[in-house]
């Protein structure tokens, strides 16, 4: 298992791509916890960084949203399929 948040700290880093990648793809949180076998809550609970996520799970998300776990971790802008930046 893997934990998002900060330890110790009041303020969870989250997985600040997913919101963002997951957006770009065009899916909701009910669509991409669907895909992976899991619920709403825990993908929203991921991108606030409020709970724990195995590797396996992280590595579905990856798959599902065509990314890698490092850009799941990063916050920088991603492309979309068509090579245009989100706005």
């Amino acid at each position: 298992w893997l934990r998002v948040s900060k330890p110790r700290s009041s303020s969870p880093i989250g997985l600040p791509g997913l919101h963002r990648i997951r957006i770009v793809r065009g899916l909701t949180q009910l669509e991409l916890a669907q895909a992976i076998g899991a619920t709403k809550q825990l993908i929203s609970r991921l991108e606030t960084g409020s709970c724990d996520c195995s590797v396996e799970s992280l590595r579905a998300i990856g798959k599902v949203l065509a990314c890698s776990l490092d850009q799941l971790f990063e916050s920088a802008s991603i492309s979309n399929s068509s090579g245009k930046k989100p706005k």
